[in-house]
C-alpha cells in the first residue's frame, strides 16, 4: 500500500490540515528536485555518493512522516546502497522512485480529502 492515510490524518489532528498542505506541497517539491538530481547523477555516470546519501535519508524521513511507505522504501534502497551503487542499478532505483512519488501525486490532485490531511 503506497499512502498510508492515518498518518496524514493523524497529522492533520496535530498540527491542522493547512499545515499537512503544505508539507505536502514542500514534499513534492523537494522530491522532484531530488530525483532530477539523481537522475543527473545516473545521466553523468558521476554520483556524489555522500550527497546521493543525504538526500536519499531525507526523502526517506519525509515519505515515512507523511505515510508514504512506497516512497520511503524506494528512497531507503537508495540510501543504503549510495556509497556503492552503479549508474545503471541507480538508474533502475531512481525510476521506481519517481513512479512512486507520481502515483502519489495523482491520489492527491483526485482527492480534496487526501490534500486536507485525510
Amino acid at each position: 500500500m503506497p499512502v498510508r492515510s492515518d498518518a496524514l490524518e493523524t497529522l492533520a489532528e496535530e498540527i491542522g490540515a493547512d499545515q499537512v498542505a503544505e508539507m505536502l506541497e514542500l514534499f513534492f517539491n523537494e522530491s522532484d528536485r531530488r530525483v532530477a538530481m539523481f537522475a543527473g547523477y545516473v545521466a553523468s555516470g558521476e554520483i556524489d555518493r555522500s550527497k546521493l546519501h543525504v538526500e536519499a535519508h531525507s526523502m526517506k524521513g519525509g515519505a515515512a512522516t507523511l505515510g508514504f511507505a512506497t516512497v520511503a522504501e524506494e528512497a531507503r534502497a537508495i540510501e543504503l546502497e549510495a556509497q556503492t551503487i552503479a549508474a545503471d542499478a541507480l538508474g533502475s532505483g531512481v525510476a521506481r522512485l519517481a513512479a512512486a512519488v507520481d502515483e502519489i501525486r495523482q491520489r492527491h490532485s483526485r482527492s480534496p480529502a487526501f490534500a486536507a490531511g485525510a
